[in-house]
């Protein structure tokens, strides 16, 4: 084997050419023993290595520190050199089973310069295609961020439409009850009524001035009314509060007045409907479990017996004043009594027997008559006349 063949850019082991530590297949992994090149290469490289180290330590050691800090690989080519060495020369002397790719069979003079060029310009392709790959893929990243933001102030901008839309809808049907309220409202007046026939309209203003008015104390009474209330309830609460009265019956079958005089014992607040006074007060009760025991309200959780219910109305309807008894005057007893005039009753033969002579003279004639003719009585003196001299003396 001709030792020449190779020059020593073939086999160092550098970054761009031994990445994947390929070498032909002629080539011996394992110098022979009676060559002393790798002894001589690694004493070399030892003392280079302690001359650099030397004069490493002399010259500063804060800048290996900072290099050290940061993470970044202070050795030099030549130790990685001398590493790939031994390491090849420490090879068993029997054929490596590699697992990597296997090199394409030739002779020595397989691998020539220009298909190492090619092979570079090979690899610095692939390394521009990964290059232009990630910043696609970062121009993506960025494309749809920029996407997420544009959909955000689109739906953005729909709320913010809608809310508008609402808006104007509820401003557009106040305007128009405003509208509706001005037109349809009694206090204006016709001009014709105004113009033309003004007693007319002096008695629409009366009219509409008395529905004000009535309107109006209507309005005051159910103030009063309501003050009226408030102060009565305000006078109970404190009746209670001073004799201490206990709560008795179950809280669904109370008043609104009975809920809030509880509330208001209890110290809560006594506004909302019959649905939101119970809520509070069962929520009070469940916090305070203490007061369900307490003689003031223990009455609303305990169910009293059949018995017991009885005996205690029984005893209250003892205990209550019977209210006395006032006889109203029979009308009959208020008024003096006036016998009733019995009325005469004639008798039916000489009845008929009038009726077929003259019946003008015994009824009265309803029929119509001209104007300032005096209609005759029905019981003259006449009719009674005549009566008296048919009918038989008893």
């Amino acid at each position: 084997m001709n030792p020449d063949i190779f020059s020593e850019a073939d086999f160092a082991p550098s970054i761009t050419t031994s990445t994947q530590l390929h070498w032909p297949s002629s080539f011996p992994p394992i110098p022979d023993e009676s060559c002393d090149i790798a002894q001589a290469v690694s004493q070399r490289l030892r003392k280079e290595r302690a001359e650099r180290a030397q004069n490493s330590n002399d010259s500063s050691s804060s800048d290996s520190d900072l290099d050290s800090d940061n993470g970044l690989d202070t050795r030099s080519p030549d130790d990685h050199m001398s590493r790939s060495f031994i390491s090849f020369s420490s090879l068993p002397s029997y054929p490596m089973q590699s697992s990597l790719p296997s090199q394409p069979e030739g002779g020595p003079s397989f691998l020539v310069p220009g298909q190492r060029n090619s092979q570079n310009s090979t690899t610095l392709n692939e390394i521009n295609l990964q290059r232009q790959l990630a910043e696609w893929k970062r121009r993506a990243l960025v494309a749809e961020g920029q996407v997420m933001i544009e959909q955000a102030e689109r739906e953005a901008a729909t709320v913010h439409a809608v809310l508008a839309g609402r808006e104007a809808s509820i401003l557009k049907y106040q305007l128009n009850a405003n509208t509706r309220k001005k037109t349809d409202t009694s206090k204006r007046f016709t001009t014709s009524a105004r113009i033309v026939t003004s007693a007319e309209g002096k008695e629409q203003a009366i009219a509409e001035a008395s529905k004000r008015d009535a309107k109006k104390n209507e309005l005051e009474e159910k103030k009063k009314k309501k003050q009226d209330t408030e102060r009565a309830d305000f006078l109970r609460r404190a009746e209670q509060e001073r004799e201490q009265l206990p709560f008795s019956g179950s809280l669904r079958s109370k008043l609104k007045a009975e809920l809030q005089d509880i509330l208001f014992a209890l110290g809560l607040d006594i506004e909302g409907n019959v649905a939101a006074l119970l809520l509070r007060i069962n929520a009070h009760f469940d916090t305070e479990t203490a007061l369900k025991q307490d003689p003031r309200y223990i009455g609303l959780f305990s169910k009293p017996s059949g018995k017991r219910k009885q005996a205690a109305e029984d005893h209250s309807e003892t205990m209550q004043p019977s209210p006395p008894i006032h006889h109203s005057p029979s009308p009959i007893h208020s008024q003096p009594l006036i016998p009733p005039r019995p009325r005469p009753r004639p008798r039916i033969r000489h009845i008929v027997q009038n009726t077929m002579h003259d019946s003008t003279r015994i009824f009265t004639d309803t029929s119509p008559r001209p104007f300032g003719t005096s209609s005759p009585q029905p019981f003259g003196p006449s009719s009674t006349q005549h009566f008296n001299e048919q009918s038989p003396s008893p």
